[in-house]
């Protein structure tokens, strides 16, 4: 339980409220007593649904109706006030946490207690549905775990059998993920509704998973209308039952009363029921000591594009606009996006014919149309669409109505989709100060609002800009909704990532350090949200302590990750892929090709062939395999790679692109593993071609077309012109400092490339400078050692030496650097046998200090060219 924030009632009716138990799609629930002491769960409905007459009138009847409801495991209404104002209801106190809760602390249910699980919610529904009631919003959050089995809360309030729709235009009462296909659809609704949501719960009971996934609200809702659940996990007649609850087609849903008949050939109820629990141990333990949550999970209102939700542009939870790919569909059927758009375009045209352009369901016709395309792969035809839709929302309903506020929140999204961040700006500040002028600078909504305008600057503007704005809206967080709020814990997540943005790892770490214990203390230590961020904090762990540290701290959290969400959660199986990436960086290529291998053939499993994921760790394993020395495998990995982008989005989307130069840079290996005269300018022609595709599509200061200009300027040196290249380079370094900025990994890794550069032309003195001056920015950035200034201090010593500096103090040198090698990278590390070899050839060639001709000093260009793209990937913290 959460204490009460400000302006949280302190009283509701005869009851006094002691503390805050969640909040949903309809209103906020608190915990109350009575003035004779009995503990009771009031829930307050939200002052937007408060102020519709309609609302009002049938929530009265409702809850009348609800009052009717008695039975072994659903939670009867007490006492209620539907004409106050705000109205509200309270229901008897159950003393225990919610499904969501439970699983998330505990970890998902054996088969064993889901059968009970499941008979407890069938006849808790059978209960409601006989009051002649639906539930609307069955759902973990709503399903607690008493010690004797489930309670069902918060029947009966959404609608009555009888009642028509209680949603206004684009509106949905309920919660995304857990309802129904016809429910969504604004399609008359019956028992059957109620049984698809009780299938949902049962998967997320089972799997520790939505079955539709989680991200944006319509996302989700989307993937319920078009795809399969995803059921990994459950098997024999559980799965058979639990698919045919989530069936599309109502008519093919089993009924209540035939899964009750059912359960009982799988479930023997005990005999004893005084001793009975139905719940493994770590649940009932877990009910006995943490009897209330501390906030319910999955209690976002499920809506067309609520203006908080809408860019979720954190990442990362939060990292970037297709970050949210980090939660796509489950692999699964479903209908042809193009079939679908056709079939909206005419449900468009047969509605403003039959009903008017202004008829609310045109606009919700419309809605869904734009939403389809910007999920679709078509975000700028989404954001035209919906700023239209804004306009006409404004004209017939009123510039302050609630649904063109939606749809200016979705036009701006979809606009940050696009990657038109500029344009989403100026939208999203309009949009703020309306909210502040018609809610108030502190209402929720409000808030939320200023926290996606501010993801959307963090694309454009500065880095410590962007720092300062989170931390400012830290502060407003903790003050409105108090420091333990989850939100106020995201916020604050969010200042510390941009802090490392803006290069100050340090006071990120710390901040970072601060979120993660009061997130084990509020959240719990196996909360998502305190796993995610244990990863961010593992990430710029690594980045500024080097790959050691990070392998220590992400193998902590595999442990954790499994034993809480489960091997095959999403979040699971990132931790296993930085992993695989940080003992490649330690210089064991080989075993991270063994681990990214094993991790791919999960993924194919788990998220299919073409999920975002899946293809980035396609990328980093062909890239491994080419660090291994596995050149077929590695081209194999990128030949599919590019197929599946240019599948996916065609030959000029982003990833196609970057996967167009994995394979680039591959056959430029290859040409040069075999000593081809003639491959430094025909890679030149192919790297030149694909920089073109890359500045017309990305734009010219992109960080990826900056990389690829500088590879073709350094090609220039192996193709005869050294001196060229140099000069090239200069230009190319003072453009990446200027658009990166002097402390970004890019102009850091630029500065290494340049000194090699200057090596290889003969200018020695000039080459140990800039190694010394790369080392420097490279140690203000990041603590310790690691493979990029490992690199850098091998690039000195062999400057210094070819300068003529005596060949004692150059050998010193390779020494002391061999010594840090084998503590810091794997002894398999390409850079050892040529820092070895390096001191080998010092020491036979001591008598003539001056020049150092050895051929085994080209071991280190050798190394230099071949650990281009681990530095890439390198170890900076996450950008």
């Amino acid at each position: 339980m959460e204490p009460l924030a400000a302006g949280d009632p302190r009283r509701i009716g005869g009851f006094v409220l002691r503390g805050r138990l969640g909040a949903g799609g309809m209103g906020e629930v608190f915990l109350g007593r009575s003035p004779g002491g009995r503990a009771v769960a009031v829930k307050v409905v939200h002052p937007h649904l408060a102020r519709q007459p309609e609302f009002r009138r049938r929530f009265a009847r409702e809850v009348r109706a609800a009052r009717a409801v008695s039975g072994a495991f659903t939670a009867p209404v007490v006492a209620a006030g539907p004409s106050d104002d705000p109205p509200w209801f309270a229901t008897l106190y159950i003393p225990g946490p919610d499904l969501a809760t439970a699983v998330t602390s505990a970890g998902r249910l054996p088969e064993e207690a889901v059968w009970p699980l499941m008979a407890g919610l069938a006849e808790a529904l059978q209960t409601v549905h006989a009051a002649g009631l639906l539930h609307r919003d069955l759902k973990p959050s709503n399903v607690l775990l008493a010690t004797d089995g489930p309670r069902v809360i918060d029947f009966g309030i959404a609608r009555t059998l009888e009642s028509t729709a209680l949603t206004g235009t684009g509106q949905i009462i309920g919660t995304a993920g857990f309802i129904s296909p016809e429910h969504i659809e604004d399609r008359p609704v019956g028992p059957a509704s109620d049984v698809f949501a009780l299938g949902a719960v049962i998967a997320f009971a089972a799997t520790g998973s939505e079955p539709f996934g989680q991200g944006m609200p319509l996302a989700v809702l989307h993937r319920v209308l078009h795809n399969a659940p995803g059921l990994a996990g459950l098997h024999g007649a559980l799965h058979e039952l639990t698919a045919a609850c989530l069936a599309k087609n109502p008519d093919d849903r089993p009924t209540l009363s035939e899964l009750l008949d059912r359960i009982p050939s799988h479930w023997d109820p005990p005999e004893d029921v005084r001793i009975a629990s139905p719940w493994p141990d770590a649940v009932t333990t877990f009910i006995h000591h943490r009897a209330v949550p501390p906030t319910a999970a999955y209690t976002q209102p499920a809506g067309p594009v609520p203006d908080h939700a809408a860019p979720t542009l954190t990442a990362p939870r939060r990292e970037d606009p297709a970050g949210d790919a980090a939660h796509p569909p489950p692999p699964g059927g479903g209908e042809d996006p193009g079939d679908t758009t056709r079939r909206m375009t005419e449900l468009i045209a047969d509605r403003e014919r039959d009903l008017g352009p202004d008829h609310p369901k045109t606009f919700t016709a419309r809605y869904d149309h734009a939403f389809h395309l910007g999920e679709t792969g078509r975000p700028a035809e989404a954001a035209a669409l919906f700023a239209q839709l804004a306009e006409d929302h404004a004209r017939a309903l009123g510039p302050d109505h609630p649904d063109p506020l939606v749809a200016r929140s979705a036009h701006a999204y979809y606009l940050a989709l696009a990657g038109s961040d500029v344009e989403a700006t100026p939208v999203l500040a309009r949009l703020i100060t309306d909210r502040e002028r018609l809610l108030g600078p502190d209402h929720p909504d409000t808030l939320a609002d200023r926290l996606v305008h501010a993801h959307c600057r963090a694309r454009t503007a500065d880095a410590a800009e962007i720092a300062a704005l989170f931390g400012r809206l830290a502060e407003d967080h903790a003050r409105v909704l108090g420091p333990d709020h989850p939100d106020t814990l995201a916020v604050r997540s969010a200042f510390a990532l941009h802090l490392g943005r803006a290069g100050d790892a340090v006071a990120c770490l710390r901040l970072l350090s601060e979120v993660v214990t009061d997130e084990e203390r509020v959240l719990g230590p196996d909360h998502p949200d305190t796993l995610e961020h244990r990863i961010l904090m593992a990430e710029f762990t690594s980045g500024l302590r080097g790959p050691a540290a990070g392998l220590a701290a992400f193998t902590d959290l595999l442990t954790a990750c499994e034993r809480a969400l489960g091997p095959d959660h999403h979040q699971t199986l990132k931790v296993r892929g930085e992993l695989a990436r940080l003992r490649g960086q330690t210089g064991d290529a080989t075993g991270a090709v063994a681990e990214l291998a094993a991790l791919l053939t999960d993924h194919l499993r788990v998220l299919g062939p073409d999920d975002p994921r899946t293809l980035v760790l396609r990328e980093r394993l062909g890239s491994m395999r080419a660090l291994a020395g596995d050149h077929a495998g590695a081209r194999a990995d990128y030949e599919d790679l590019v197929t599946a982008h240019l599948r996916e989005g065609g030959p000029d989307h982003p990833e196609a692109l970057r996967a167009r130069r994995r394979l680039l840079d591959l056959e430029g290996e290859l040409a040069w593993l075999r000593n081809e005269e003639d491959a430094p300018r025909r890679m030149m022609r192919e790297y030149a071609r694909l920089l073109s595709d890359h500045q017309r599509v990305l734009g010219r200061d992109h960080l990826d077309s900056l990389d690829l200009w500088g590879t073709l300027i350094s090609l220039r040196s192996e193709a005869g012109d050294p001196v060229g290249a140099v000069l090239a380079y200069r230009d190319f370094l003072d453009r990446v400092a200027h658009v990166a900025g002097e402390d970004h990994f890019a102009t850091v890794k630029a500065r290494s490339e340049f000194a090699g550069l200057l090596l290889k032309a003969g200018e020695f003195e000039e080459a140990a400078t800039v190694y010394e001056e790369t080392l420097a920015f490279a140690r203000r950035m990041w603590e310790g050692e690691h493979l990029l200034t490992l690199i850098c201090r091998a690039g000195l010593a062999d400057a210094r030496g070819r300068a003529g500096e005596d060949v004692a103090v150059t050998a010193a040198l390779f020494e002391e650097l061999l010594t840090d090698c084998l503590r810091l990278v794997d002894a398999d590390s390409p850079l050892v046998p040529a820092v070895r070899d390096c001191l080998q050839g010092l020491r036979e060639h001591a008598e003539d200090p001056g020049t150092h001709r050895h051929p085994a000093f080209d071991k280190l260009y050798e190394f230099h060219d071949r650990a281009a793209r681990l530095r890439a990937e390198g170890p900076p913290p996450p950008m």
